[in-house]
Formats: C-alpha cells, structure tokens, sequence
C-alpha cells in the first residue's frame, strides 16, 4: 500500500459503501413505485416524471446498471478494507475484518437503505432518475452484454404474457379501490365498486319479477285500466290481454299524457297510443344492456326467457340505481324484509335476494335465485310441504309460512358455526 495510506483506503471505503447504500436504495425505490402514478405525472408532462417511467418501463436493464454499480462499489471496498487491515494488523486480523465488513454492509448498505427506500420510493426515485439515466448510457454496452447473455439463458424457462403481468384484473382493480382510503370519497367507492360488479351481473339480477309488474289488462272495465293509470307513480306500462304473454305494446310517459287529455279513454285509444314492445334475454349482461338502452333510445324492456316467455321487466333505473343507488332516498320499506335487532331478518319469499344483502350486508349466494323463495327452492331442489330450517352457504334460513305454490315468509341469520362455501 505505497500508494495510498490505510487511513485513505479505509475512508475511500466508506464513500464506497455509501455508494452501495445508493444504488440499494435507488433498486428498492424505482421498483416499489406506483406505476400508474408515474405513468400519470409523466403524461402530465414532468420531465422527472419521464426520466422515471422511462427506466422503470426496462426494469431489466435498469436492474443491470444497478447491479453492475452495487457490485463493483462493493467490491472495490472490500479490497480497500482488506489492504487496509493487513497493513494495520496482519493476515491474521483478514477473518474478523470479513466479518465485520459483511456486517455493515448488510445493515448500513441494504437492509436501512432499502427499508427507508420502500417507505419513500418517491423521495429515493426522483432525485436517482438523472444519475442512473447517465450512467445507463455509459455502461450501455456492459448492460447489453450482460442482457444478451441472460436472455439467452431466459429462453430456458417458460416466457409469460409480459403485458398480462402488467394489466389488473377486476378482483385487482376492485381491491385498488377499496385502498384508496380517503383518496376517493366512500360513495364514490361505492359507485366504482358497483360499475366493476356490472361485469358479473344480468338482466334477471334486477329484473322485476312477472308476478310484481304493474300493467295494463285489456281485458279489464275501462274504468280500472283509468285507475292505473292515474293512480299507479309508473312513468311506462306493459299493455297485455289476461296475461304479459299476449302483450300489445308498452305505454310511455308521453303517451300517458295523450290519453289523459281525451275527452274520453277508450280501450282503442289506449292500443293506439301503445308503441311496440322491446324484449330482451334475461342473461343479458347489465353492461350490455345498459349501452343497449342508450344505443336504441329506450328506457324499458320486457324479459324473457329461452322459450320466449316474459319472465319480468327491466329499466334504465334499475340498471343505473345498481351504480349510484336508489334514486328515492327517502322511500320506505315496504315490510319484504325486516331487520330485526338481534341480527337476523324476516323476509317475504319474493324479497329479492340483492336486497337483502344490500339491507344486511350480508353475501346470500345470487347466482341462480333472484328472490329468496327461489334460492331455497334452488337449494331444495323441491318446494317443501311444511316449514323446515336449513343452512345455505353460512345463513341459517327458517321458512315461517309456505303454500301449496310458492315460499311465502322466512326468518334468515348469519350461523356462525356453519360452513360457508
């Protein structure tokens, strides 16, 4: 060591391992960003923001001039401190100085630089983007050497969909939003959540159902056909003879307003002011119909099923009220479903089972029931004779009162012992 004093080689070292410190610190920062952020502010047009989204983009050759950096510091100190030491205590004092080096240069030079990196990959990232830009452009032709060399043993092992990797999925994207926190506002969460939840659902999940559609029968005095009209708070009707199967037309809001200005309303005047109807399958999804709405220009639609049979009736509201909510916040209960205080709810078998989950916060299976009669009924596989208790997918459900057709009052709580699927 005439060159330099042991004095000089241990200082030089420990710039060295501040280096290391560095470089440790700049991997853990570029590669703990939010993507999207940087992605966001390099498109808002900062130049710092680019320098990073740039380097972060080539993650591959980014790691190599890292490397190549950590690596050479380390080991450039590492022959410093071990001259150093020979010249101030011998061969025999190289051992311990190992260790002691090993040491502090996992904690000094990884673990705490790392750590704070991961805490504040914005602070380490941003001021690191310009230096490793440059020295990525000098050390361009090291880093393609070292590039092609482990490509080429990359082949080796299964390549995977690069772009795939980098998408989210809906489950990813609906847990990115439940993290946001107070970044977005609770109702607008709710209705992210909602839009993402559209993909899983259908037509008959908000149809209402054909026994509870409020139309007109032709086959009915004059004078009750007026009464609905009047008194019913419906902006559209279905016009059908005896039943929705043998349907004439739909009555919108304009129309309405017609009949209602005659001298007098006959069933004939009532036919004419119909306009055709609109059906769709009840496994339309909710997204597509929504667009189909906008698309055709209207606001309702009879469902039916694979025989062509009118199962229900959707509308534009109950598709946009899945996104933001009711729209009449100050509607009341109509006694379907009834929250009792100790958990647990009563239920009419036509109570929808979306409903009760909403009301309960509760996860009733939907996949194949809209109403809870027919989910009981779907997990039955029968109408049962009597009033029984059974446990579906951890809800304890207890019929209360069932007829010869149909499901008709049941108490249902959470039981906690049962499994859930």
């Amino acid at each position: 060591m005439n060159a330099i004093t042991p004095t000089e080689a241990l200082s030089i070292a420990a710039g060295l391992l501040v280096l290391s410190a560095v470089f440790s610190s700049s991997e853990t920062a570029m590669m703990s960003l939010n993507r999207y952020r940087v992605r966001h502010r390099a498109q808002s047009g900062g130049r710092t923001a680019r320098w990073v989204y740039e380097l972060i983009s080539r993650p591959d050759k980014l790691i190599s001039v890292i490397l190549i950096g950590n690596n050479l510091v380390n080991l450039l100190a590492t022959a410093l401190v071990t001259l150093a030491v020979v010249e101030i205590w011998g061969k025999d004092a190289v051992t311990w100085a190992t260790l002691a080096l090993t040491l502090v240069v996992l904690i000094f030079a990884e673990v705490l630089p790392k750590t704070l990196a991961a805490q504040n990959p914005d602070f380490i990232a941003q001021p690191m983007s310009l230096p490793l830009k440059v020295l990525l452009w000098v050390l361009t032709p090291v880093v393609w050497g070292i590039g092609l060399i482990s490509n080429a043993v990359l082949r080796l092992f299964p390549a995977g969909d690069k772009r795939a990797n980098e998408l989210l999925s809906l489950d990813e994207l609906r847990t990115l939003v439940r993290d946001t926190g107070d970044l977005i506002p609770e109702q607008h969460q709710s209705m992210l959540l909602n839009i993402i939840n559209l993909e899983h659902l259908a037509v008959h999940d908000v149809m209402v159902p054909r026994n509870k559609i409020v139309g007109i029968d032709l086959a009915q005095d004059i004078e009750k056909v007026t009464k609905v009209l009047v008194e019913q708070p419906f902006y559209e009707f279905p016009v059908y003879r005896e039943n929705l199967n043998e349907l004439h037309g739909v009555l919108s809001s304009r129309d309405i307003g017609r009949l209602m200005s005659l001298p007098e309303i006959t069933k004939d005047a009532v036919r004419e002011a119909c306009t055709a109807p609109y059906y769709v399958p009840d496994t339309v999804p909710l997204h597509q119909q929504l667009a189909e709405f906008r698309e055709k220009g209207h606001s309702l639609a009879l469902v039916v099923d694979e025989h062509g049979d009118v199962q229900g009736l959707v509308t534009r509201e109950d598709i946009l009220e899945e996104i933001v909510g009711e729209f009449d916040v100050d509607k009341k209960p109509d006694g379907r479903i009834a929250p009792q205080r100790d958990g647990s709810c009563f239920a009419d078998g036509d109570a929808s089972v979306r409903e009760v989950n909403r009301l309960m916060d509760w996860e009733l299976p939907t996949r194949r029931a809209v109403t809870m009669s027919g989910l009981l009924t779907d997990h039955l596989e029968v109408l049962p004779g009597g009033n029984l208790c059974t446990v579906i997918e951890g809800y304890r459900i207890e019929t209360m009162s069932v007829s010869e057709k149909a499901i008709l009052r049941m108490r249902i709580w959470p039981d906690p012992e049962a499994d859930r699927q």
